[in-house]
C-alpha cells in the first residue's frame, strides 16, 4: 500500500497540475456518461419505438416525391364551388351572433383568378364589440369555413378606457371555378 501511494505521488509530481486537472475531467466525463447519457439514450430508443408504433403501419418510412401539378389538381378538386358561398356566409353570420356581434353591413367582391383556377370571394365587415369577442369570432369563423383565409384585421379603440373597439375584418373565401 505504501509503495502504491509513493508511486501515485511520483506520477502526480510528474504530470503536474494540468495533467491532474485533465484526469479529473476525464473522470467527471466518464461518470456523466454512465449516470446521465446512457440512461437517456435508452429512453430515446423507447420513445422512438413508441412514436413508430403510434405512426401506424399505413405510413411510409420515407416520403414519396410529390408531383406539384397533381397536388394542385387535388387541392382544386377539394375546393367547393361558388354556389356554396351563401351557406358559408350564413355560417359567418351564425358565428358572429354566437359571439354577440352583428354583421350589419359588408362589402362583397368576387375575383376570378383564371391562372390559378380559383375564385376569391372577399368579404369585409365592420364590427363593434369587445376585443376578445372579435378575436373569438375570427377564430370560430376560420374553424367553421375551412377554405377561408383571413386577409386583414384592423382594430381601433376610440379612447384608452373604452370597453368596445371598432374593427374591420376582411376574409377571402376560396372556391373552385365552375366544373
Amino acid at each position: 500500500m505504501r509503495r502504491l501511494l509513493s508511486y501515485a505521488r511520483f506520477l502526480a509530481a510528474r504530470i503536474g497540475i494540468a495533467g491532474a486537472t485533465g484526469l479529473g475531467l476525464m473522470g467527471f466525463a466518464t461518470a456523466f456518461l454512465l449516470l446521465a447519457v446512457l440512461p437517456l439514450q435508452a429512453e430515446v430508443r423507447t420513445l422512438a419505438a413508441r412514436a413508430e408504433r403510434l405512426a401506424g403501419p399505413g405510413l411510409a418510412k420515407s416520403a414519396a416525391p410529390v408531383d406539384p401539378a397533381a397536388a394542385i389538381a387535388s387541392l382544386l378538386n377539394e375546393l367547393p364551388t361558388l354556389d356554396k358561398a351563401p351557406a358559408y356566409l350564413a355560417q359567418l353570420h351564425e358565428r358572429a351572433s354566437e359571439h354577440g356581434l352583428a354583421l350589419e353591413a359588408g362589402e362583397y367582391h368576387v375575383i376570378n383568378d383564371r391562372d390559378a383556377q380559383v375564385t376569391r370571394y372577399q368579404v369585409r365587415f365592420p364590427l363593434k364589440g369587445g376585443y376578445v369577442q372579435i378575436r373569438r369570432f375570427v377564430a370560430a369563423a376560420m374553424d367553421a369555413v375551412p377554405t377561408m383565409t383571413l386577409e386583414e384585421v384592423s382594430i381601433r379603440r376610440t379612447t384608452i378606457d373604452a370597453p368596445q373597439v371598432e374593427a374591420r375584418v376582411q376574409f377571402a373565401l376560396l372556391f373552385a371555378e365552375s366544373r
